[in-house]
């Protein structure tokens, strides 16, 4: 009998005990009290509320206790209720946290009873392999009929302990790598009853690791095949790999490189200048390129360097790589460029770029120091001559040998430099004493004493040298330049083959000359230019046979200028080319207007320069001008001298030529004055050789001048060429041409040249203008 039967039961057996013993005993009492019915009554009455109150009293104390403990219980209960309907809060609070982080996770989470029995997967794991609830996980995953050898679960289910491993699932016929790591679940008593899998999908991991396993491969191969060295470095600036071309750069083998420092395999500088390139490279930021050198066996090996920084997954620096780019060749070349933009690529001197250099920094030590410094402008007497005579070549060998006579001649630290053509520059610094400038001068023209030889032929060559002092004559490179050439132009004035210093009486002589050249640029279109034309006589007959044209300049307001002054300043400018074009087409107009009036046809000789005898469509500018002045070609004869037609054998026969077909005669001016070989001048198809005024001056007397003249009309005549003989102005002169057999002649003797009326009038009067024979 259960005690909430047991108590129930003994409180009624008690009650009815009770009642029965009061009912019988309460009757007796009242009885034997009062036999009155009313009292009886009345006492009944009492003895019944009696019984009521205390039965009342009993049952009030007989159920206070156990509803007391009712009620207690009650509130015990209310109160496990509520905190069990709190804990059940929680847990749902708990549960949904935990199907959220479940959810979450991208991994994939199933759990396992011990019969290997799917029985939960999360939403990530149904997505990548399905959902497989209830399923074996060898026959959802692994398409087998049974409990695989290599399970882990069952690992875990017999020793309880956390396993993980890799391992493939075919699904779907698609292969995927999947890592596992596998735990128990254990209940109250600690007992394992599932297994909880942690699933997470590789595939693409395992294939990027394919990848780039292949590649690492790759870039390995490439790297030995890459003939450029390659390095890699740590932070600690430690080598961790070199690639074959980096061995056979530096001749450091790769087990001796790696883990070395990459500083320890070159010099100091070099090695200084790769430690500050790291920092800068492993801030991760942008490749740094540097240029850097080694010295080998093979000589000094430049090479270009481009640093940049390897990264790890997170994105830190973990390795800085570097490309070596052998630029020796590159830098060879630069210096070679250097070298030839500061050097004479003919002499090895210096050239005018590194002269000015150096005589900045000149100029600027000696203006500090108060020193003096003599700078010396050397120029070759007559190298136009000797060039156009022997040629490019022979002028080439000529200024190596002036430029070796420089080098052993002056001190170590003079700078000697070629300024351009056959013009040198010296610079004398000392700071210590004051040199004999001049000295030093006369030494340097002693150098010219002794021939040298051209072609097989000894030739004299003789330099002009002009001198600016610093700070004197200026005190800056420009100045003292300009005035040096000022110097110099005004030693070739004085005979060549001198030194001058220069003075402020050569300024204005610079000056002047550069008057003039301006004047000469403007006299073309001013019509300042005119022609005199000078008779030419046959010996045998006496009559004019023909003239020759002379440029006269007379400037505006001005009188008549030397030819002597201005020719050379025309040829050095430039200028020669259109006024002698001019001079041809004036002449030849005024020669065929001559004709068409009825005079005495003459031939006409004109001069040209060496200057436009070089230009390449001469002879088409001649045919043109012979056209449009209607001039016929056999009346036009061209002089030029020696070393005009020297300078470039074939060109020139090629030229002349096609001039002598188109009828046209040449005579050769100045004869005996160049460098000419018979030899090459009996290829020329020359008519006429005219024997210079100074051999014609000395006759009779001088024996060297007539034996000159004599040898020059028996050659002449041998050659089938006719002889005239320029600067007659005596009977003695013209007695022993005649005599000898000259052909013709012109001078003063004669007449002087004249303008074109006077020349219209001499051929009509047959009146010469005779003037006495200079003394």
């Amino acid at each position: 009998m259960t005690r909430s039967f047991r108590i129930p039961l003994l409180i009624a057996c008690i009650y009815a005990l009770f009642g029965s013993l009061w009912v019988y005993v309460s009757d007796d009492i009242l009885f034997k009290v009062t036999e009155d019915s009313i009292r009886l009554t009345r006492l009944a009455t009492l003895k019944g509320l009696s019984y009521v109150a205390f039965t009342t009293f009993l049952l009030y104390y007989a159920v206070r206790v156990p509803l007391r403990k009712l009620f207690k219980v009650e509130l015990e209960l209310k109160s496990q209720k509520k905190e069990l309907e709190m804990a059940l809060a929680r847990m749902a609070e708990e549960k949904a946290k935990t199907e959220s982080i479940i959810a979450g996770i991208a991994d994939g989470i199933s759990i396992h009873d011990a019969d290997y029995r799917i029985i939960y997967q999360n939403e990530a794991l149904q997505n990548l392999l399905g959902n497989h609830v209830g399923k074996h996980c060898f026959q959802a995953y692994r398409g087998k009929t049974e409990v695989c050898g290599d399970c882990v679960l069952g690992d875990m289910f017999r020793d309880g302990k956390t396993r993980r491993i890799e391992r493939t699932a075919i699904i779907g016929n698609k292969k995927f790598y999947l890592d596992n790591t596998v735990s128990p679940i254990r209940n109250a008593e600690g007992n394992i009853v599932a297994g909880l899998e942690l699933i997470r999908d590789v595939t693409d991991r395992r294939n990027s690791d394919e990848k780039l396993r292949t590649t690492q491969e790759f870039l390995a191969n490439l790297m030995e095949l890459v003939p450029m060295p390659i390095y890699v470095t740590g932070t600690d600036g430690k080598l961790r790999m070199v690639n074959d071309a980096w061995e056979k750069f530096t001749g450091i083998s790769r087990e001796e490189a790696v883990a070395s420092p990459i500083g320890r395999f070159f010099q100091n500088e070099v090695a200084q200048q790769f430690m500050r390139t790291e920092p800068a490279t492993g801030d991760g930021t942008l490749p740094v390129t540097t240029e850097q050198f080694v010295n080998s066996g093979a000589g000094r090996q430049y090479f270009h360097t481009v640093k940049f920084p390897l990264h790890d997954s997170a994105g830190c620096v973990e390795a800085v790589g570097g490309i070596l780019v052998d630029i020796t060749e590159r830098k060879r070349f630069e210096e070679q460029l250097v070298y030839q933009a500061t050097h004479d690529y003919l002499t090895g001197l210096p050239n005018r770029n590194l002269l000015h250099e150096r005589l900045d920094q000149a100029l600027e030590f000696e203006y500090h120091n108060k020193g003096l410094l003599a700078l010396l402008l050397l120029d070759l007497d007559n190298f136009k001559m000797i060039n156009d005579t022997f040629g490019h070549p022979a002028g080439d060998l000529l200024l190596k040998d002036v430029a070796d006579k420089l080098k052993h001649n002056l001190r170590q630290y003079d700078t000697f430099a070629r300024l351009g053509g056959d013009e040198f520059v010296i610079l004398i610094r000392d700071t210590e004493r004051n040199l004999d400038i001049g000295r030093i001068a006369a030494r340097i023209l002693s150098m010219f004493d002794h021939p040298i030889t051209l072609k097989g032929q000894e030739v004299f060559v003789t330099a002009s040298i002009g001198i600016a002092m610093f700070p004197e004559d200026g005190e800056s490179g420009e100045l003292l330049l300009r005035n040096a050439d000022a110097a110099m132009f005004h030693a070739k004035k004085k005979g060549k083959n001198n030194y001058q210093f220069f003075t402020e009486a050569i300024n204005a002589d610079v000056h002047e000359r550069l008057a003039m050249e301006t004047k000469l640029r403007r006299a073309l279109e001013r019509e300042e230019f005119s022609l005199h034309y000078q008779p030419r006589i046959e010996m045998s007959s006496g009559r004019i046979s023909g003239m020759e044209a002379l440029l006269r300049w007379q400037p505006d307001g001005g009188k008549l200028v030397s030819p002597a002054e201005f020719i050379p300043l025309l040829e050095e400018t430039g200028l020669i080319v259109p006024v002698e074009e001019w001079v041809l087409r004036t002449a030849c107009s005024q020669a065929k207007a001559w004709q068409d009036a009825g005079m005495q046809r003459l031939r006409l000789a004109v001069n040209i320069s060496a200057r436009h005898f070089s230009q390449e469509n001469l002879p088409d500018k001649i045919s043109q001008i012979l056209f449009e002045t209607g001039l016929e070609a056999e009346s036009l004869e061209i002089e030029l001298t020696e070393s005009i037609i020297m300078k470039d054998v074939a060109e020139s026969v090629r030229k002349l030529d096609a001039l002598k077909r188109m009828g046209v005669t040449f005579s050769i001016d100045d004869f005996g004055t160049g460098y000419s070989s018979l030899s090459y001048l009996k290829r020329f198809p020359i008519d006429v050789l005219k024997i210079d005024r100074s051999f014609v001056d000395g006759i009779p007397h001088d024996s060297s001048d007539t034996t000159i003249a004599t040898t020059v009309i028996a050659m002449a005549h041998n050659l089938n060429m006719s002889v005239v003989a320029e600067g007659v102005e005596t009977m003695e002169q013209l007695a022993f041409l005649a005599e000898n057999s000259c052909d013709e002649y012109q001078g003063f003797y004669f007449s002087k040249p004249l303008t074109a009326p006077d020349f219209a009038r001499f051929l009509t009067t047959r009146k010469p203008v005779m003037r006495h024979a200079a003394t």
